[in-house]
């Protein structure tokens, strides 16, 4: 990823920032990010602006650190840089001085009423930041709203892949699954997995490397377990996150796998909680359901019951089982689709669910037992 020729949005800023800089120049350099004083969230663009257009000019700049700076909000800033997880970043007053061992290149991002007279100016004008179900809310209401459903490097990555004057949109729907796996397949390809044109590549592994909250990405792809998945996983689990984390413990080889599936598993229960449509939640019965069912029915759930009570230790995959449920509904002459609600509404107290071989791979058998005991 290292040697990357893709040329973006933010490697044009740097360039421009570079030509700026006096050749006879020996003083370390300041990056002074200049923000809007308004809050709101065209904000979180434009510190992140800043940061890409920093992280651009690390490659040719040794002495190099970023500033932000602002006339109030230095808590709100301040917030907004931890959350996302920028480094090396500090906030200060708009009227603060630089001595003269620096040499500072100021980035005005948008309108600022009476700003002061700034040398090495460059001006930036981002697009907006757009947020779904937030017209009512204040700013910081929003922000962590943003940063307790996606994870920092996503909403990183968010700002990386448009460009300055295309508008964000950030929506709290089922696109977040679109967006989750969307991330995941562009980082996937940043680590080289896949088949695409060499030019497509060096563009996502851009992008993926400004949306990194430090210098390199790491040298493995990290694991991180489908957001879609994991969200299910969570709800069978009575949205214990200790359970769902034993359930993907084979795949999570150290420290940072854990750090990251305990990043994305606390996003995952809050927007099940708050935010996912309807259709995506689901419950575990607590109690045996007893409806009234056809013979046929009632020895369908029977055959499935009597299944996982003597058989099933031999089926290794969530197919199998599902293959198997097919096979008792045509013994009864079920339709699969109503064989499937049967057993979602014996097992969830509803008509649908998650993939039904997922669902009783997943939970304990004894809980099946009882729930499918008629």
């Amino acid at each position: 990823m290292g040697n990357n020729q893709f040329h973006h949005w933010a490697d044009e800023y740097a360039q421009k920032i570079l030509e700026i800089i006096p050749a006879s120049n020996s003083h370390p350099i300041v990056l002074n990010c200049i923000l809007n004083d308004h809050m709101d969230p065209v904000i979180i663009r434009n510190i992140l602006t800043g940061d890409f257009i920093y992280r651009a000019l690390k490659k040719s700049i040794a002495e190099l650190t970023i500033r932000f700076t602002t006339q109030n909000n230095f808590e709100i800033i301040s917030n907004i840089i931890e959350k996302l997880q920028l480094p090396c970043s500090t906030v200060s007053s708009v009227h603060e001085e630089f001595s003269n061992e620096f040499f500072v290149i100021n980035l005005f991002f948008g309108d600022m009423k009476n700003p002061p007279d700034f040398k090495n100016c460059l001006c930036m004008n981002t697009s907006d930041l757009a947020i779904e179900e937030t017209k009512n809310t204040d700013f910081m209401e929003q922000f962590h709203k943003i940063v307790n459903i996606y994870e920092p490097k996503i909403v990183r990555w968010f700002v990386a892949r448009k460009k300055i004057d295309d508008v964000i949109y950030i929506k709290f729907d089922a696109n977040v699954i679109k967006n989750y796996e969307r991330f995941d397949h562009d980082e996937s390809v940043a680590y080289g997995s896949g088949k695409m044109e060499n030019d497509e590549r060096k563009k996502i592994q851009r992008i993926y490397e400004l949306s990194q909250n430090r210098s390199e990405p790491p040298a493995l792809i990290p694991f991180r377990p489908p957001f879609q998945k994991l969200c299910n996983i969570l709800q069978m689990y009575d949205l214990d996150i200790s359970k769902a984390y034993a359930y993907f413990m084979h795949e999570i080889k150290n420290d940072v796998d854990k750090s990251k599936f305990t990043q994305r598993a606390e996003r995952a229960l809050f927007w099940v909680e708050h935010h996912a449509p309807k259709e995506f939640n689901f419950k575990i019965n607590k109690t045996p359901l007893k409806p009234e069912l056809t013979k046929t029915q009632a020895a369908f759930v029977t055959r499935v019951f009597n299944f996982f009570k003597s058989d099933s230790d031999e089926i290794e995959t969530n197919e199998e089982i599902y293959d198997k449920i097919l096979y008792f509904s045509k013994e009864q002459n079920l339709a699969p689709d109503e064989a499937n609600r049967i057993l979602y509404l014996l097992i969830l107290g509803q008509n649908n669910g998650p993939h039904l071989g997922e669902l009783f791979r997943t939970l304990d058998r004894n809980r099946i037992l009882q729930l499918l005991n008629l």
